[in-house]
């Protein structure tokens, strides 16, 4: 994977943005698979609807992950 141009423009703002990111994605995988059925519901759908924005961040095509 090569960087952006914008990340290699501004190299620490993209480096604690990815950062943040792996912190929020950590701490909503643990509710997941720790969290109350309630918990695990709510947190399966803020990740569905906040996966497909990570994935093109970072450049993964999700059919890609299913098909394999």
């Amino acid at each position: 994977m090569n960087l952006s141009e914008a990340e290699k423009s501004d190299p620490l703002w993209w480096c604690n943005h990815h950062k943040q990111s792996v912190k929020y994605l950590v701490l909503r995988i643990d509710q997941l698979l720790n969290g109350t059925k309630e918990e695990k519901e709510s947190i399966s759908n803020i990740l569905k609807a906040t996966l497909p924005d990570f994935a093109e961040s970072v450049g993964v095509t999700l059919n890609e992950i299913k098909g394999a």
